[in-house]
């Protein structure tokens, strides 16, 4: 977090590095504009993209802070978007990936009602391609080892 004034905080912050991702960052954003939840600020941190990034996000330039320098690599970016952000809760999304609607409305609802909780992450689905399609992340035979080195994976969803 940084020492921004609380005042008008967004209760999630979430960030978005990308680099030459500017037709798959297009969907992405989409996914995060159609979420349920909707008290949140998105931070797009592009990490020295060197396709048309920057023309493809200016129709949202009015809805998400759109930050450009030069590539240092995604934990950078990460750590660029973490120095700005005003949000109680930080969401990390990649830029190749998509959001189902309801996805912060149901991590907010958890934390919210588990406040032993620290951290939520949620597994993914596969799309775009017929081998992979629909198929988790994170296997649930990946679970059991998982829960056994302190993680715990719980299907909420």
């Amino acid at each position: 977090m940084n020492s921004k004034s609380e005042v008008n905080s967004p209760r999630v912050s979430v960030i978005i590095p990308t680099y030459n991702r500017a037709q798959m960052l297009v969907e992405c954003l989409e996914s995060v504009i159609s979420q349920t939840f909707t008290d949140y600020e998105v931070i797009v941190i592009d990490d020295g993209s060197t396709d048309d990034t920057g023309e493809l996000v200016k129709p949202y330039l009015d809805r998400i802070e759109y930050i450009k320098h030069e590539n240092k690599g995604n934990a950078a970016a990460r750590n660029s978007g973490l120095d700005i952000a005003r949000g109680e809760l930080i969401a990390f999304l990649d830029s190749d990936d998509l959001w189902l609607p309801g996805k912060l409305e149901r991590e907010v609802d958890y934390l919210d009602g588990h406040p032993d909780v620290d951290m939520v992450c949620a597994n993914g689905i596969f799309f775009g391609s017929p081998k992979f399609a629909a198929k988790s992340v994170v296997p649930d035979k990946r679970a059991i080892p998982l829960a056994t080195e302190g993680v715990t994976l719980k299907k909420y969803f």
